[in-house]
């Protein structure tokens, strides 16, 4: 079923769209607010196939959202934007969305491959881990509440340009909050940093930790991360 699945993913991936205007937009930046209401409307038009839930409230209020393609028991799992300035994996990902939900109905059978599938198989997303500092990365300072400022330029040594940003918005870099061989990691900050600092202890930033536990909620065949090369 493994290898059935990624066939799956890999073909569809490929193929361009039945003809309808798209919702995702990936010609320009791609930020929490058109996530959420990307979300939004794709359940409404496709409401027998695409369903979604927030797994936790990040400090700042944002929802880390897990959107599901598909009704069968088996399960994927593909997640992106652990990295504030990797933003781009949150539109692929939506953009796979959209382009699964729309073959669905219509695209007849490539390599033994058929759409329907997705009635064997559900396909979990969460597109966006990282949703706080994403919003940094983005836009900015004039982001975030102006007394969380020295905080965030002292992490970010000294700069005001966030561009490099790629941490929570406590400095955390998600992606070196797993369990998995944390005490070995090297060339990590030993305190809060706009990259590389681990945490004091695994599974700290209440992003990962949702993501750890949704994991085992959804008990997926396979569990791949989106990552953007920079």
């Amino acid at each position: 079923m493994k290898i059935f699945c990624l066939l799956f993913l890999i073909c569809f991936c490929i193929f361009p769209s039945n003809g309808h205007a798209f919702i995702v937009d990936t010609d320009k930046i791609y930020t929490y607010k058109a996530l959420t209401e990307d979300i939004l409307e794709l359940s409404k038009l496709y409401p027998g196939l695409i369903t979604y839930k927030s797994i936790t409230t990040t400090p700042f209020g944002r929802n880390v959202w897990a959107i599901k393609v598909g009704n069968g028991e088996t399960t994927i799992l593909l997640n992106g934007a652990h990295h504030s300035r990797e933003w781009l994996t949150t539109a692929l990902l939506m953009k796979m969305i959209e382009s699964y939900a729309d073959f669905y109905p219509n695209v007849e059978t490539v390599d033994d491959v058929h759409p329907s599938i997705l009635d064997k198989v559900s396909i979990w997303f969460v597109p966006m881990v990282n949703p706080d500092g994403v919003l940094l990365q983005q836009f900015g300072l004039n982001a975030y509440p102006i007394g969380f400022h020295p905080f965030l330029i002292e992490m970010n040594e000294g700069s005001w340009d966030f561009n490099r940003w790629k941490a929570n918005l406590f400095g955390m870099d998600l992606n070196r909050q797993y369990p998995a061989n944390w005490s070995y990691l090297k060339g990590v900050k030993t305190k809060p940093s706009y990259q590389f600092y681990k945490g004091n202890c695994p599974l700290e930033a209440p992003e990962v930790k949702a993501l750890v536990d949704f994991t085992y909620e959804v008990n997926p065949e396979i569990a791949i991360n989106f990552v953007g090369v920079l």
